[in-house]
């Protein structure tokens, strides 16, 4: 009795697969659905068992977009970057982000700010991570305030080691700014 339930389980089972993958393959032309979404996460990234950066965010969201993950966090995050010996040595809170891993790039947005270790603190509307050239970057508005030296630095532009501690602000200006135009700037997008 239980041998011919086996074989009939079985041959339903087999009799309702079928080899034609059209209904799969049209689901990715058409663009279809295809996401996932996690919340209040913590992850940790680690590399040959170092542990390189944790990310926290309340929400993020994976998505295909022409065959290509893109990996969303629509309500912010923020990145805590390790040093060999697992201190916490770069800061990073951002509004919105966009993580493109086949590009190896991450685009964060909205009110970014990113701290290092000596609190110097660069904010901006936004800040380009290039994984794979491990090189940091803008060309928005920013502001660069580095207690340790007393100074404030504003300009357009800017670029910077993954660690934060060798940066160039490409376009700085100085001389008075009114408050009202530092009020625009901010409410435009920018810190």
């Amino acid at each position: 009795m239980k041998s011919r339930l086996l074989i009939i389980w079985l041959s339903a089972l087999l009799a309702g697969c079928s080899a034609d993958t059209s209904k799969i393959d049209a689901l990715y032309e058409k663009g279809g659905d295809m996401q996932e979404s996690l919340k209040d996460l913590e992850m940790t990234y680690s590399d040959s068992a170092r542990v390189l950066l944790t990310v926290k965010a309340p929400e993020m969201i994976t998505r295909e977009e022409d065959r290509k993950i893109i990996e969303e966090f629509p309500k912010g995050l923020q990145v805590e970057f390790y040093q060999q010996d697992l201190r916490p040595n770069i800061w990073l809170k951002a509004g919105h982000a966009l993580r493109f891993p086949e590009e190896k790039k991450v685009i964060v947005s909205q009110h970014v700010q990113l701290y290092n270790a000596e609190n110097d603190k660069l904010e901006t509307s936004e800040l380009i991570w290039d994984e794979g050239n491990q090189k940091i970057y803008t060309d928005k508005f920013i502001r660069l305030t580095q207690p340790g030296k007393g100074d404030t630095t504003y300009g357009f532009g800017f670029m910077s080691d993954l660690h934060f501690t060798r940066f160039e602000v490409k376009r700085k200006f100085s001389g008075k700014i009114e408050e009202t135009m530092l009020r625009e700037l901010s409410s435009s997008g920018n810190p």
